[in-house]
């Protein structure tokens, strides 16, 4: 059984331009007292498929390290950098995810 509930909510869904800043909020909820060592928020790219395998952070925040009460709701609004490069590409060789 898992020791929290987290769900992560964007500000808005719409498609970015590479570079453009993602917004958005997580939210946890303790099933019983968790001690965290850290909630990071991150952006990252990835490739797969049989073409070259790879892959990068662009951004990541540190939104929350200490200790989660149970039966408590925590939010953590975060601001993250994308990437404008690679970018996204679906094929049947490769495929470049963000």
């Amino acid at each position: 059984m898992a020791a929290c509930k987290l769900v992560i909510k964007f500000d808005d869904s719409r498609p970015r331009s590479g570079g453009e800043p993602i917004t958005g909020t997580v939210i946890v909820r303790p099933e019983k007292q968790v001690n965290c060592k850290g909630l990071v928020a991150r952006c990252t790219w990835s490739t797969h498929g049989r073409g070259n395998i790879d892959s990068g952070e662009v951004d990541s925040q540190t939104l929350y390290e200490g200790t989660w009460q149970a039966g408590q709701e925590y939010t953590y609004p975060f601001k993250l950098n994308t990437a404008a490069w690679p970018p996204t590409y679906y094929a049947t060789y490769l495929t470049v995810a963000h």
